[in-house]
């Protein structure tokens, strides 16, 4: 049977009537099942099950169609409204249906800005291989670990954010402007290898007064252009740099 056939014989979508838990909540907050893009409702049946929403055709981290550096053009059929993922950390209802692994996105396209800035979140955020157009703020947040493999984002506001787990901004992360972790407390390491971090004209990485339980890794590959500044930070491990470039032309 040919692709075409496959997909030919795919049954229609469900009537929400009976739909999932988390889908029937989401439509009741005005997230019309008919409206979710094939991302969102792909995140709403995933997240009770522990399951990665995969936005693309695949979740090969080499297939060209996951290059998030294009994500900008990837259809909207794999974008994410910003508003739905803070939907599903603040409301309590929604909170209860999502298993304890956590948001697991998987090249998804997110243009407008990412909010979860004062919100403490019970569950780990996983957006791996994604495009983040906008500005992301997890100012003063408390989610249980934050992982940003692979994803291509904008400036991220993270000051005072606290996690239980690790912070991975590595693999292929590439950050367009400020990452701030100024007085951030992360309950396990914070790993950066492999990482991007671009902002020629101010602050790369600014991380003044952090605290890390484990590991800080600025290494194998890790890459910044601004300065990159660990003031008065607290590292329960080792900080390692092999591997690194750091760059800071204004500076």
């Amino acid at each position: 049977m040919s692709a075409l056939d496959v997909r030919a014989a795919d049954p229609p979508q469900i009537p929400i009537s009976q739909a999932p838990e988390l889908l029937k909540l989401a439509d009741k907050a005005g997230f019309k099942t008919e409206e979710l893009s094939d991302c969102e409702r792909k995140l709403l049946e995933s997240a009770p099950k522990g399951e990665y929403a995969v936005c693309g055709p695949n979740q090969n981290d080499d297939a060209p169609e996951n290059d998030p550096s294009k994500g900008d053009k990837w259809p909207e059929s794999r974008q994410i409204r910003a508003k739905l993922i803070r939907w599903l950390c603040v409301n309590e209802d929604a909170r209860k249906l999502i298993d304890p692994k956590g948001i697991a996105i998987y090249g998804a396209k997110v243009i407008d800005p990412l909010d979860l800035a004062f919100i403490s979140v019970p569950f780990p955020i996983l957006i791996i291989k994604s495009r983040i157009l906008s500005p992301m703020s997890l100012m003063n947040a408390s989610i249980e670990a934050l992982y940003l493999n692979g994803t291509w984002t904008g400036p991220i506001s993270a000051s005072g954010l606290t996690t239980r787990g690790p912070v991975f901004l590595r693999d292929g992360f590439h950050a367009e402007g400020e990452v701030n972790l100024i007085g951030a407390t992360v309950g396990g390491y914070l790993e950066c290898g492999g990482g991007t971090f671009h902002n020629p004209k101010g602050d790369a990485l600014s991380a003044d007064g952090i605290k890390v339980a484990g590991g800080v890794f600025l290494g194998d590959g890790f890459n910044a252009t601004g300065e990159v500044r660990l003031l008065g930070a607290t590292v329960g491990g080792d900080l390692a740099c092999g591997g690194a470039t750091f760059s800071n032309p204004n500076g």
